[in-house]
């Protein structure tokens, strides 16, 4: 349901901040257990500590990630989107509206000539988590250098 970490000029660090989800028939997030970050945090100490989630009863479905000519991650933003009506095999993507979305805040920098990737899970899923990597080289600090989404 959000993102934390360390981000300036690029993606320093990234974890995830989830709840489960209800089980049985009905859909959507069990907002009766506290949110805990349990997928830990990644790579470096650089940048200003963040940490974004979605409003109540939205979760994480994307992201829009801008990489730097470097392979490094420049800039994320979080796509949120209403957890039940995204989960319910019932109701139609195309019927959702502009108030069942909303996006984090955008975290890292951005330059005209990062490459813009947008991605999005598919319908019944959320974002479950990233594959992440670094490295280090003797003129930067690990940063974030690349990102797999893992729907489930």
């Amino acid at each position: 349901v959000g993102l934390f970490g360390r981000a300036g000029w690029e993606i320093d660090r990234l974890g995830g901040i989830c709840v489960k989800r209800k089980t049985g028939t009905t859909h959507g997030l069990d907002t009766a257990l506290p949110r805990k970050h349990i997928i830990p945090a990644a790579n470096g100490e650089g940048g200003t500590v963040f940490e974004d989630s979605c409003p109540t009863g939205m979760a994480l479905r994307g992201a829009t990630i801008r990489v730097r000519s470097t392979s490094r991650i420049g800039q994320l933003v979080g796509d949120c989107v209403n957890a039940a009506k995204w989960l319910d095999p019932g109701v139609a993507a195309a019927s959702l509206t502009s108030a069942d979305a909303a996006k984090l805040p955008a975290r890292g920098g951005s330059v005209a000539s990062d490459q813009v990737t947008a991605f999005k899970c598919d319908k019944g899923k959320l974002l479950y988590g990233f594959a992440t990597w670094s490295k280090s080289q003797p003129y930067d600090s690990f940063s974030v250098h690349g990102l797999r989404p893992i729907c489930r």
